[in-house]
């Protein structure tokens, strides 16, 4: 069971580690800190984060409170529980930095329906929330209980138990792991297969490979993209339809009815009836569930797809509460082009007279002209003007910007300057930090401020302030971490 001496939360679910940093406590306004880089994602959406400090951790409250200081804690947690380390042993507290159960065990992985798997004497058992040896330490490896069953391996070969510890399915896998609506992909010699709850096997034929990838999740796709032999199809996630016959050299997931496919070297987009939507022409593809974009030869020739169907010729760009930033070029200016807004059917709404533009985000946009930048609503009126020299994002009402005469801090949606925070001066609008979150995967989004928070990151550490530029947690950790829960990707 052993994955790593801390915790080992199973390997599908590891993509929601997103790119997360640091925090810590106090409340002083501070002014004279230089911000060099932020970023968000609910911040205390388990009412703490983790500050990292030399080789301390220290679980934070909102208010800035040290409720414990372990060697470790975990970024996964789950059913009010957070691993934590002190020495070489786990043990587990809750969010108000209380010891539920005591560091004993070498490993442990997170809890799940009330059990979790913990290694002793590198053997592995499970523990309930009062640490009673709910089932034996036997086990090599285990993952955690959904609906009552669990993974683990016994004497290298995977199976699976209920809560009495019985075998489900008998240990002759070589791997077995979770895969959304209480399914599990398993392989073995003879092929990939798909099991319920139950055991039962899913696939009359084994497959050659099974991809389930946790991020699809997110965009709601109750599909499986599966290879027999050398080709691609996808069935929907019980196995009970084949959506796409295997007959593709590569497949790429979009809705559960639109599917990107590649054929003789060339990919398209097909429906599950098997009508074409564009014809295999392109060169690859990429997706973040909410565009589908083919690239061709050259950046003109290629289109996208979003998630209601409609195909668009125009450049693969930003879209975002309606519009989408397209270029016209203009060989008469130096750069030769200028950037304007079109909408969803490729009708132009702002006219191109923009040296950059960003996309829509909370009703405005920022755009830069003549080498200034300010801010426009959908109607393409100046709502900021252009006086600053950035502007980042806006999220939660507020930006971080710099004004042409070097005042910086952060403005509201009208402009209004709402406080002084320093950034660095050697930041630009190229140097922004993007971060992925569980709405928009893969979407370049600035997040500064979530859920009135932001973390902070200045010279001497960092920190996290309100939305009145207050520190929270004082800048003096080296990293601040989200809390995130893992079994959220297998609801």
């Amino acid at each position: 069971m052993k994955k790593d001496k801390t915790t080992w939360a199973v390997t599908i679910l590891l993509m929601v580690t997103f790119l997360l940093t640091g925090c810590s406590g106090g409340n002083e306004k501070t002014q004279d800190e230089t911000i060099k880089n932020s970023i968000s994602l609910n911040l205390f959406n388990k009412g703490v984060v983790i500050g990292r400090q030399n080789d301390d951790n220290f679980l934070l409250n909102e208010s800035g409170e040290v409720l414990g200081v372990f060697d470790f804690i975990s970024d996964f947690a789950s059913e009010g529980f957070f691993s934590v380390r002190q020495g070489d042993y786990i043990g587990y507290v809750n969010n108000r930095g209380e010891m539920m159960v005591y560091p004993a065990y070498e490993g442990g992985s997170i809890f799940s329906e009330g059990l979790v798997a913990v290694q002793i004497n590198n053997k592995v058992g499970f523990i309930d929330k009062d640490n009673n040896m709910v089932i034996q330490p036997q086990y090599r490896d285990a993952e955690f209980f959904v609906s009552g069953v669990c993974p683990v391996n016994y004497d290298g070969q995977w199976g699976i138990i209920n809560r009495e510890g019985e075998w489900v399915v008998e240990p002759e896998y070589s791997f077995i792991t979770h895969i959304p609506k209480d399914l599990f992909y398993a392989g073995n010699e003879q092929g990939d297969f798909v099991l319920n709850t139950e055991g039962a096997v899913l696939n009359d034929v084994p497959f050659d490979h099974v991809l389930y990838r946790g991020i699809s999740r997110l965009a709601n796709l109750e599909t499986l993209k599966v290879k027999i032999g050398d080709k691609f199809g996808v069935f929907n996630n019980d196995l009970a339809e084949l959506v796409v016959y295997p007959i593709y050299e590569d497949l790429t997931l979009f809705t559960n009815n639109i599917f990107a496919v590649k054929l003789n070297g060339e990919w398209g987009i097909i429906k599950s009836s098997g009508e074409w939507l564009a014809q295999p022409q392109y060169q690859y593809v990429e997706t973040d569930y909410i565009h589908l974009i083919l690239h061709g030869k050259t950046e003109e020739e290629s289109i996208y797809m979003t998630r209601n169907g409609d195909i668009h010729n125009t450049m693969a760009n930003a879209f975002n509460e309606g519009l989408m930033p397209y270029q016209e070029r203009d060989e008469t200016l130096p750069n030769y082009q200028k950037m304007g807004y079109v909408d969803a059917k490729n009708n132009q709404v702002i006219a191109a007279e923009y040296d950059f533009v960003k996309p829509f985000e909370e009703g405005i946009a920022v755009v830069s002209k003549d080498g200034l930048m300010g801010a426009i609503d959908k109607k393409g009126k100046s709502v900021i003007p252009f006086e600053y020299t950035y502007i980042d994002n806006f999220y939660e009402g507020m930006a971080a910007a710099r004004k042409s005469d070097d005042a910086e801090g952060f403005i509201d949606t009208q402009g209004n300057w709402l406080f002084d925070m320093k950034l660095d001066s050697t930041r630009k609008a190229t140097d922004i930090v993007y971060i992925n979150d569980n709405m928009r995967i893969g979407k370049e989004r600035s997040r500064f401020f979530d859920d009135g928070y932001a973390r902070v990151e200045t010279e001497s550490g960092m920190g996290v302030i309100n939305q009145k530029g207050e520190y929270v947690i004082q800048p003096i950790y080296d990293k601040i971490y989200i809390i995130l829960d893992p079994l959220k990707m297998l609801e």
